[in-house]
This record gives structure tokens, C-alpha cells and sequence, in this order.
């Protein structure tokens, strides 16, 4: 009798622990993601970061739970201002992220007329590199890097450039290259990277700072990068520092979410990022840009980032810019 209690007891404490724990399993939070999240491109439809954005979310849903979509929310304003803005102030749930650049988040704030500084975001991902370029049009009397080098020095302040934000990459790869090669040039700058190579092929002015892929066959042609890394579509074209001058600085474009995101949600997403990252699509569409791939995983992004970001702020200081 005494082992029929026994087991008894054992079977009556082996059935209540099964019964709590299905009531644990069903009442536990179910994994991350479980509804469409939104993706803020801080610019309007049809630029670089909102087709890397695109070709990002479509990329990302091959890799989220079944009826989870990335939906795109254009915020154009203020040179990406008010995209970063709004995604500062989202909830910290892992559903808002934004594709912020390098200008964007790493540099606007040294300016100081930002409301948010780079400290407001999480870094979960680099996502691509945009090389820059000087564009010119295609019957330009610039042929080469000397041709033009030496109508600058001889014209001081004459040459103009079109750029899409004061102070931003693209205005800054030019003026270290004015300091460091003794030259004096002069910016025009625009609402966006498009408006400014219209203005080149207008004849507005003389020429612009944008990725190659911004150059179409027979209107514009680069005439040399700012980048440290071959053109993959044109791998002859020289960079400044092929001249001597040392100058590299690249548009880098980050998946960022506010921040103190949750170590769950920043995980898992890390994880969908780096997957998306190398589907075919999402690398075929960097290809057609000549932008790169370039991905690093969120620590890493962050810290690249930050690192950019404080040399930048000497260089600031040091050409006395202002945004």
C-alpha cells in the first residue's frame, strides 16, 4: 500500500508540472518578429539609400517569419534630419529601424544643429559603401586628374561643385582635398546627390561629388574617386590618393534603431541583417550601384562608425567648417 502512495504522489507531481508548464509555454512572449517592421529612410523615394533600403527589406523578409514585412517609410527633410528625428524618438521595440548614413549620423551632429547626437541610435549593422566620385560632363575639358589640378591652382576659387548637404561627405572629401593640396574650390550645395548631378549636366556647375553610379553612360563621366577601394565597374579610375594626397572618405549606410534596444530584439535582427545581407538580390542590386557590400555586424559597425565620426570632428575643427 505504501508504494501505491508512493507513486501515486510521484504521478500526481508529474502531472501538475506538466500542466504548468504548458501553461508557461502558452503563456510565454512569442519570438521576435511577429509583426511588419517599418524601415525610415531619412530621404525621398529613388536616391542611393533608398534603394539600398529596398533591396535591403526585400532581402530581410526572405529571413523573417511568415506574413512579416519591412515596410519602407520615406522621410525626407532638413538632409535626412527629420528621418533620424523620428526614428530617435520610436519606441525602443526593434519595429522602427532607419538606414541612416554616414553624413546623416556621424557627422550632421558635429555641427551641432541636430536634435540628436550619435549616442540616440544602436548600431545593429553596416550595410553597404558608396565610393565617391568627382563627376564631370562627358565633353568637360577635364580629361585627367593633372588637367584638372592644374586649372585650380591656377584659378583659385573658380571651379565650382554641386554637393547635397553643407558639410556633409561629399563636401568634406573635396575641402580635405583642397587642404591638402594647397587648392581653393568652390561648393554649391543642393537638396540631394540627383539635384546636384543635374546641375552639372545644366551646366550650373562645373561639376559634383557622387557615387559613379550617378554617372549615366554619355551625359557624365568621373573623373576621380575619393576612395581607397577599386571601382568594381571601373577599375581603372584613380584615386587622390594614387596622386599622393591623402584623402578617403566614403558614404557608409547603417541599419540603426533607437537606442537601448533590447538584447533579444537587437539579436535576432543583427542575425536577419547579416543573412539578408548575402542574398544574391541584395548584392546584385549593391553591383549595379558600384556600391559595397562592406557588411559589418553591429559592434563592430558601432565602433567604425564612432571612430569616423571623432577623426571627422578634428578635421571639422581644423578647416573651421560649419554645417
Amino acid at each position: 500500500m505504501k508504494t501505491k502512495h508512493i507513486l501515486s504522489l510521484l504521478v500526481a507531481s508529474a502531472t501538475a508540472i506538466l500542466v504548468v508548464g504548458c501553461g508557461q509555454a502558452a503563456n510565454a512572449s512569442p519570438e521576435f518578429p511577429t509583426k511588419n517592421i517599418d524601415l525610415i529612410v531619412p530621404y525621398g523615394p529613388g536616391g542611393g539609400n533608398d534603394l539600398v533600403a529596398r533591396a535591403l527589406a526585400t532581402a530581410m523578409e526572405e529571413h523573417l517569419p511568415e506574413g512579416v514585412s519591412v515596410v519602407i517609410k520615406n522621410r525626407d527633410g532638413a538632409n535626412g534630419a527629420i528621418g533620424a528625428t523620428e526614428l530617435m524618438q520610436s519606441k525602443k521595440d526593434g519595429y522602427t529601424l532607419g538606414i541612416l548614413s554616414t553624413s546623416v549620423v556621424g557627422i550632421q551632429p558635429l555641427y551641432g544643429t541636430t536634435a540628436y547626437q550619435l549616442n540616440n541610435f544602436t548600431t545593429l549593422a553596416k550595410v553597404s559603401t558608396a565610393p565617391q566620385t568627382l563627376l564631370v560632363k562627358e565633353d568637360s575639358d577635364f580629361k585627367s586628374f593633372e588637367d584638372w589640378l592644374s586649372y585650380v591652382q591656377k584659378n583659385p576659387n573658380e571651379f565650382t561643385y554641386g554637393v547635397p548637404a553643407v558639410g556633409g561627405v561629399q563636401h568634406l572629401d573635396m575641402e580635405l582635398l583642397n587642404d591638402a593640396a594647397g587648392i581653393s574650390t568652390k561648393h554649391v550645395p543642393y537638396e540631394s546627390v540627383n539635384a546636384s548631378r543635374t546641375a552639372v549636366l545644366g551646366g550650373h556647375v562645373d561639376a559634383a561629388v557622387a557615387p559613379f553610379a550617378q554617372a549615366d553612360e554619355g551625359s557624365l563621366r568621373p573623373l576621380f574617386s575619393f576612395s581607397g577601394n577599386p571601382s568594381a565597374s571601373n577599375p581603372d579610375l584613380k584615386s587622390v590618393s594614387d596622386y599622393g594626397y591623402d584623402v578617403e572618405l566614403d558614404t557608409s549606410h547603417y541599419i540603426m534603431a533607437p537606442a537601448d534596444l533590447g538584447d533579444s530584439e537587437r539579436k535576432a535582427l543583427e542575425d536577419i541583417l547579416e543573412k539578408a545581407s548575402s542574398e544574391p538580390s541584395y548584392v546584385d542590386q549593391l553591383k549595379k550601384m558600384d556600391f559595397e557590400q562592406a557588411f559589418l555586424a553591429g559592434e563592430e559597425a558601432g565602433t567604425e562608425l564612432a571612430e569616423v565620426s571623432n577623426g571627422l570632428a578634428d578635421v571639422i575643427a581644423k578647416l573651421g567648417l560649419t554645417g
